[in-house]
């Protein structure tokens, strides 16, 4: 048995960058393998601080240890109004009123996943975890919450 295939249409400009951030991931950032950053998507850590404890503003770069989300789910967590304290699984209800917009050169590595319940947060962001950091000069802007760069 065969069946007509004619109404399949191929998206040509569609990006295969990152595809690991793609698979339907359902664990923590921790418990995958490293993915390598492609040197041109940017990663947002979200914070309710403005001099945020994981940023190192004198060298402008993200310290070891530090947690992140993709460009793309920030966005997609203001466009939707979003509770990013939810979103994220953050360990207190401050609000978040800062973005620090970080691009890591691509021979840094992290650990995707999708954030956990935790905290008595619901979770289900996506979820970036950079166990060495990021070099000198890759946090490149601080913005409010809600503000996107570039």
């Amino acid at each position: 048995m065969y069946k007509d295939l004619r109404d399949i249409k191929l998206k040509a400009d569609s990006d295969t960058s990152n595809v690991y951030e793609r698979k339907s991931n359902k664990t923590g950032a921790k418990n995958n393998p490293l993915v390598s950053a492609d040197g041109k998507t940017y990663y947002v850590r979200l914070s309710a601080y403005e001099d945020d404890k994981r940023i190192d503003v004198k060298n402008n770069c993200l310290l070891p240890g530090s947690y992140t989300t993709t460009k793309r789910d920030y966005e997609k967590c203001v466009n939707n109004n979003d509770d990013p304290v939810e979103r994220y699984a953050l360990p207190n209800d401050e609000v978040i009123e800062w973005a620090f917009h970080i691009l890591p050169e691509s021979k840094y590595q992290y650990r995707f996943g999708i954030v956990e319940s935790a905290f008595g947060k619901r979770g289900g962001g996506e979820e970036c975890y950079f166990e060495n950091g990021t070099s000198f000069g890759t946090f490149k802007k601080k913005t409010n919450y809600g503000i996107f760069y570039p």
